[in-house]
């Protein structure tokens, strides 16, 4: 941050429902151009899940209101595309361990290029590059990692050095999160903060969908549909889902399942299917843009998810479109599924008592009912992006006034 920065004016207004309206005053230098605050998010992930799509989502917010924003990616990933294809600044650099100079060198250019004012980092490797080239720099913008997975942290040296001494501040996608890094990690409890990701239930509102179709799918129309929504990974818990669905077949044949997502657990899951010969009743969607259409269709929502979870986006958005949830106890699930409430939660892998789940909401059509208008209730109330902005920017705001640069407006 430039030591002649006069102000910030970070005033926050709610409105109905686009709750933040964030009037972002300019930021004067000694030579007395104005300039917007300028943000760069980094990301060393090439592929595609909830953690991009959050960054992606993000960085649309503060340009509507009126940030400059610049992504650093890599070349290759599916972050790139996207950020192009919506007309938001991106620059790349490959991240490998080959090329790693470079990647320093870059960010370092990035951030004297465009006078960031604040970075965010969200994974491990672009972390201790957007750390290091932002104290190298000429410019020196305050550094905020986001953590958005329930992964231990080896508590060793360097993880230390990164969370501890290089970074101003860290935003977690969990309460469970935030606990763990103030208590394992000894990290200040002013420097860290959870934001969970939010939705907009604009985009999923079951409203929008009048009429169901669930043969598009593959299934009877009549069938009873339960979906999961995610990449598929190992600890997301697709075989367990699949084993508790042979469970469920069993008392309920009209019962189907819809695995939506792609990734590296995609084969063994596909041959677990044919081993308990569910193809009939276990359905792979792949990829797909349409998730609202096909949360629609759903009559339960599962996230089995063993390890590794903040609070999964697919969750909220379930709850949004009025579906009820049986997932299980970790990260930050239990921070949005209330038990008996919203969803059902059940331990991790233990696919019988996942099967045991489905089948009473199955049998129980006026709890799936209380269940799905409750989350959604719960969504708009907590979870949305506007919610998720307002406490992203108050956020900022704290560190910014960590470098003593003074805001004008009437929440001062």
């Amino acid at each position: 941050m430039s030591p002649d920065l006069a102000f910030l004016d970070l005033s926050i207004n709610l409105n109905p429902y686009l709750l933040l309206k964030l009037k972002n005053d300019q930021l004067q230098r000694s030579n007395e151009i104005e300039t917007p605050l300028a943000i760069l998010h980094t990301e060393s992930s090439q592929g595609w899940g909830g953690q991009e799509m959050r960054i992606l989502q993000d960085s649309q917010q503060l340009e509507r209101l009126g940030f400059q924003v610049v992504i650093l990616c890599q070349p290759d990933s599916e972050l790139f595309e996207r950020t192009h294809q919506k007309g938001i600044k991106v620059e790349t650099v490959s991240m490998g361990k080959m090329d790693l100079m470079k990647a320093f060198r870059k960010c370092q250019q990035v951030i004297e290029g465009y006078k960031i004012d604040l970075v965010n980092s969200h994974s491990s490797r672009d972390s201790w590059i957007a750390s290091v080239s932002a104290r190298n720099s000429n410019y020196k913008p305050i550094i905020c990692r986001t953590r958005h997975l329930s992964i231990p942290i080896q508590p060793n040296p360097i993880s230390r050095i990164l969370f501890k001494y290089l970074t101003d501040g860290i935003i977690t996608t969990g309460e469970v999160i935030r606990k763990e890094l103030i208590k394992k990690h000894r990290i200040p409890k002013h420097k860290i903060v959870s934001i969970p990701t939010g939705i907009d239930p604009t985009i999923y509102d079951p409203e929008r969908f009048p009429e169901i179709n669930k043969g598009i799918y593959g299934v009877k129309r009549d069938s009873f549909l339960v979906g999961m929504v995610s990449v598929l990974r190992s600890w997301k818990g697709h075989l367990d889902l699949v084993i508790a669905a042979r469970e469920v077949v069993k008392k309920f044949p009209s019962v189907s399942f819809l695995i939506v997502g792609d990734g590296p657990a995609l084969f063994q899951t596909e041959d677990k299917v044919k081993e308990l010969d569910l193809e009939n009743c276990v359905h792979f969607l792949g990829f797909r843009e349409d998730i609202p259409r096909i949360l629609s269709s759903l009559d339960l929502f599962v996230q089995p998810s063993y390890a590794n979870e903040g609070v999964p986006q697919a969750v909220l958005q379930a709850l949004a479109m009025k579906k009820p949830v049986v997932a299980c106890r970790v990260g930050g699930i239990p921070e949005v599924i209330q038990d008996g409430l919203n969803g059902i939660l059940v331990p991790p892998r233990n696919p019988i008592r996942l099967a045991e789940a489905i089948i009473r909401l199955v049998e129980d059509h006026p709890t799936r009912k209380s269940m799905g208008e409750r989350g959604r209730i719960d969504v708009q109330k907590s979870w949305t992006i506007e919610r998720m902005m307002e406490k992203t920017l108050g956020f900022y705001k704290e560190l910014l006034r960590s470098r003593n640069i003074h805001y004008k407006g009437k929440n001062n």
